[in-house]
């Protein structure tokens, strides 16, 4: 059976996107069948992958209990990879989601359906806390917080322990924390480095040893809606996601 994935911070401008479309698109490349879900009315993920032309997104399967979810998922042009896209009408599902019986586990069951035909199911969420990230997180075996290595990131982290713990203890006592991610580090700022090392001492082996150097090609990539792996193999970035999914790898082997 399929591992399911949510990438979640309720704070924006941390690299849950980015970080999403490379690590799936590795995992792809290594000849793991991934599925990425957008779970974001910003649809920065659907763009980043390259996808123009579709007529159903993740607010089809999510306020439409009869809707076949397979109709959702579109294939790529990148073996192994197929996403379930999203778009601004995601925007009205949080409304339509208050008024439904059983809410909070829509997104798990219809991913329960598809789960034994992937590898690796991830999930991309918006920067905020709703129903949708509810179900992000609720639908998923495993949760990977991204963080950049700034003071407030730190001060965040503390609500999205919470959120974590509230979910567990109510909607999925399965649900393990896999690790906090960080991204942007530049080892010549020294907040960034101090910040570093906070998270290291509290959060021992919870923070991957793997952190994502800020680069300009990530940018450059989603501009050109192409992984980083498919883009510029030779992009310090792509190294360290590359070194990154393979620890993420490890802890599932290890079973951590």
């Amino acid at each position: 059976m399929g591992k399911v994935i949510t990438v979640y911070n309720q704070k924006g401008g941390v690299t849950k996107t980015s970080f999403v479309l490379n690590v799936g698109a590795i995992l792809a490349n290594n000849g793991y069948k991934t599925l990425v879900v957008d779970l974001d009315m910003q649809a920065n993920l659907t763009a980043g992958i390259g996808l123009l032309e579709y007529d159903y997104t993740s607010f089809d399967i999510l306020t439409d209990k009869k809707f076949d979810i397979n109709k959702a998922i579109y294939e790529t042009k990148y073996d192994n990879l197929s996403i379930i896209p999203s778009n601004i009408e995601l925007s009205k599902a949080d409304t339509i989601l208050n008024t439904t019986i059983g809410r909070e586990v829509l997104l798990r069951r219809r991913l329960e359906v598809i789960k034994d035909n992937y590898d690796f199911i991830v999930v991309d969420t918006g920067p905020t806390l709703n129903l949708l990230a509810v179900n992000a997180l609720t639908a998923a075996d495993y949760l990977i917080i991204p963080l950049i290595p700034q003071y407030f990131s730190i001060i965040g982290l503390k609500d999205i322990m919470n959120t974590y713990e509230e979910v567990r203890d109510n909607l999925n006592e399965d649900l393990q924390l896999l690790g906090i991610a960080l991204s942007m580090l530049d080892k010549r700022v020294k907040i960034g480095m101090e910040t570093k090392k906070l998270l290291d001492d509290n959060f021992k082996g919870i923070v991957f040893e793997t952190n994502i150097s800020t680069d300009t090609q990530v940018i450059y990539s989603q501009d050109g809606r192409t992984p980083l792996i498919h883009f510029n193999k030779n992009s310090k970035a792509l190294n360290d996601y590359i070194n990154l999914t393979d620890e993420i790898l490890r802890r599932l082997n290890n079973g951590k």
